[in-house]
C-alpha cells in the first residue's frame, strides 16, 4: 500500500507543478462580503479555473490584520446531499457568520468548495471511488492543492499579506478524513 500512494502522490505532484507558462491563465477572483461575523474580515471567492488545475471553488477569508503565518484550510462539510452551488451558498452564509477559529488565531482562512453529490461519491473523504471517478472532481487532492497554491500567490502577490507555502488544515468527521488523506499525498504543503 505504501508504493501505491507515493506513486500516486508523485502523479498528483506532477499536475499541478509541470504546468507551462502559456496554459497558465489569470486566477480570477471576486470579493463577495466584507466586514463579517463581528469583525473586521473580508471575504474572496476564487473562481473555477480548468486552466490553473480546478473544477471548484473556493472562499478566502482575510482580516484586516493576520497574526498567523498559515492559512487555514476547511474542506466545509455540511452533511447535505445538495447541488454544488446550493453547497456554495450554505458555506458562504456560515462564513458570513463568522469562524471561530480563523477569528481567535487571527489567520487567513480558505474553504474550498467539495461536492457533496450523493452518499455513494464521497468527494469530501477522498475515498477510492472518487479520488479515480470519471466526473469533473476527479482527483479532488489534486484540485485543492492547485486552488491553495493559487489563495498562496493570490494573498502573497494581490494582497500583500506574507504567509507561508505551508497550510493549516482541519477538520472533523468527513473534513477530518479528508485532512489526514490530503496530507498522505501532498506532506510539503
Amino acid at each position: 500500500i505504501s508504493i501505491i500512494i507515493a506513486f500516486i502522490s508523485c502523479d498528483s505532484k506532477l499536475s499541478i507543478d509541470n504546468k507551462s507558462e502559456d496554459v497558465k491563465s489569470a486566477i480570477t477572483v471576486s470579493k463577495v462580503a466584507e466586514e463579517i461575523g463581528g469583525d473586521k474580515r473580508t471575504i474572496y471567492k476564487i473562481n473555477k479555473n480548468s486552466n490553473r488545475g480546478y473544477e471548484i471553488e473556493a472562499y478566502l477569508t482575510v482580516p484586516e490584520k493576520t497574526v498567523h503565518p498559515n492559512i487555514i484550510v476547511n474542506p466545509f462539510k455540511t452533511g447535505q446531499i445538495t447541488s454544488y452551488d446550493e453547497k456554495s451558498e450554505t458555506i458562504l452564509q456560515k462564513l458570513k457568520g463568522g469562524n471561530k477559529l480563523c477569528s481567535y488565531t487571527e489567520a487567513i482562512g480558505l474553504f474550498p468548495i467539495i461536492p457533496e453529490l450523493s452518499n455513494s461519491f464521497r468527494h469530501l473523504e477522498l475515498d477510492p471511488e472518487t479520488i479515480l471517478s470519471d466526473d469533473e472532481y476527479t482527483h479532488m487532492e489534486r484540485q485543492v492543492a492547485a486552488i491553495i497554491k493559487d489563495a498562496v500567490e493570490y494573498t502573497q502577490e494581490i494582497l500583500n499579506i506574507e504567509v507561508s507555502d505551508k497550510v493549516d488544515m482541519e477538520g472533523y468527521s468527513g473534513e477530518g478524513n479528508f485532512a489526514t488523506r490530503f496530507a498522505i499525498f501532498y506532506p510539503e504543503l
